[in-house]
């Protein structure tokens, strides 16, 4: 064999070897996109979900927190406080319920149903105390007086 037909041979077989590995990683690219559109179309989504849902939550906290710090305020204060505190009272929770919803529609996890169930037992009735609170603190501010005030602190305070 001459070295024109070795060399000829050598380079088929080098082609031969990258069209056998580009069809190799052409195969695996299905795989690859089925998963990128999981991630996508659910992992994204869902963490996005729980992120919105761990503001509002976390909010909430510190509303509850702002409420009780205004106790320790004049009452002139106290109704200005509790007022700026009434403007930002429904913000955590416009949005939360349909996180909630948009959370609960994604499949999930046998790690994650216990904890995911868990939260939703005690969202139920959070969110209910909260609309309740928002409530009273309507009722409060229309008519101030220390006593209204000290109901709103007992109520934050349970």
């Amino acid at each position: 064999m001459k070295i024109k037909h070795k060399l000829i041979a050598i380079v088929a077989l080098a082609l031969l070897g990258i069209l056998l590995v580009a069809s190799l990683g052409l195969f695996n690219t299905d795989e690859d996109t089925d998963v990128l559109l999981e991630i996508d179309e659910m992992r994204i989504p869902k963490i996005e979900a729980m992120g919105a849902l761990e503001i509002a939550v976390s909010d909430l906290m510190r509303r509850n927190f702002e409420i009780l710090a205004a106790r320790d305020l004049s009452f002139i204060e106290q109704a200005s406080e509790l007022e700026r505190l009434r403007g930002r009272l429904s913000e955590p929770m416009r949005n939360a319920p349909e996180q909630v919803k948009l959370f609960g529609s994604f499949p999930a996890s046998e790690e994650e149903k216990p904890l995911w169930n868990r939260f939703t037992a005690l969202w139920g009735p959070w969110f209910e105390y909260d609309k309740t609170l928002f409530a009273e603190l309507e009722e409060a501010l229309a008519a101030p007086s220390p006593e209204a005030f000290e109901a709103i602190y007992d109520r934050v305070r349970e």
